[in-house]
């Protein structure tokens, strides 16, 4: 696994560098006015803002964003926090996981990371979210899909969020939504 966070890192600036010097067409006014722009992690740059941040979710709505997409991983105490990845060590320099923390052990090390509730709380309603349920272990799944539909409760599935995944299984922890509700999503393997 680490050999592939090595060779992430470099792969992203290369397709970043290659489509920076593509020149694209500027697209139609009709064409912007019908698309939907869905903001990855938010409008961030790692350094100064990071992904799955609420200043990276604030940047994406004063942009204009329809949505975002934004990532769960469990903590040690069943919290829904939003972070893309297992551990910090991509974006902390720190080798520890989440799921071994606290949700206040994880607020106190990492104040950057939120709270899935709080994620929705701001803008649910005001943006769609696009959340991805992160493939890992559900140690407890009856009270993790208890506490995901609490999150959730005052928002319509299908028209304020969607739960996207890479792996369809993860689908089985929010039964309690509409089929139409999951949409699974293509996975690039290097």
């Amino acid at each position: 696994m680490k050999l592939i966070q090595l060779l992430e890192r470099p792969y992203h600036r290369l397709a970043d560098a290659i489509s920076g010097r593509v020149p694209q067409p500027r697209p139609s006014a009709s064409a912007l006015a019908s698309c939907r722009i869905v903001s990855h992690r938010g409008e961030h740059d790692n350094r100064s803002v990071f992904e799955n941040s609420l200043p990276a979710f604030d940047a994406a709505l004063a942009a204009g964003a329809w949505g975002i997409e934004c990532d769960v991983r469990w903590s040690r105490d069943l919290r829904p926090m939003v972070f893309h990845d297992a551990d910090c060590l991509r974006l902390f320099d720190r080798e520890c996981r989440l799921s071994d923390m606290t949700s206040d052990e994880i607020r106190e090390h990492f104040p950057v990371i939120p709270r899935l509730e709080t994620v929705v709380a701001r803008y649910g309603g005001r943006l769609h979210l696009m959340v991805e349920l992160k493939k890992e272990v559900y140690p407890r799944p009856r009270e993790q899909r208890r506490r995901l539909a609490a999150v959730f409760a005052d928002l319509v599935p299908g028209r304020d969020f969607h739960f996207i995944a890479l792996h369809p299984e993860m689908f089985e922890f929010v039964d309690g939504f509409p089929p139409k509700t999951c949409l699974p999503i293509a996975q690039l393997n290097m």
